[in-house]
C-alpha cells in the first residue's frame, strides 16, 4: 500500500496546507516555558466543592 502524495491530501484536507497552525505551535511551546504553576493547584477541588455547596444554598433560598 503506497502513501498518497501531498497534493492529493491537500485537495481532500485543505487545512493541511494552512501554515497558520504550523507557525502557532512553536510560538505556544516557546511561551509555555514562561508559564508559572498556580500555587495550591492541588487544592482546587476544595474550592470547587465549596463553590458548588454555596450555589446549592443560594438556589434553595430562591426556591
Amino acid at each position: 500500500m503506497s502513501m498518497p502524495n501531498l497534493k492529493s491530501l491537500q485537495a481532500r484536507y485543505p487545512t493541511l496546507s494552512d501554515p497558520k497552525p504550523r507557525r502557532a505551535a512553536p510560538a505556544f511551546l516557546a511561551a509555555e516555558k514562561n508559564f508559572r504553576r498556580v500555587q495550591g493547584y492541588r487544592d482546587l477541588w476544595v474550592l470547587k466543592a465549596a463553590l458548588e455547596h454555596r450555589m446549592e444554598d443560594a438556589k434553595e433560598k430562591v426556591a
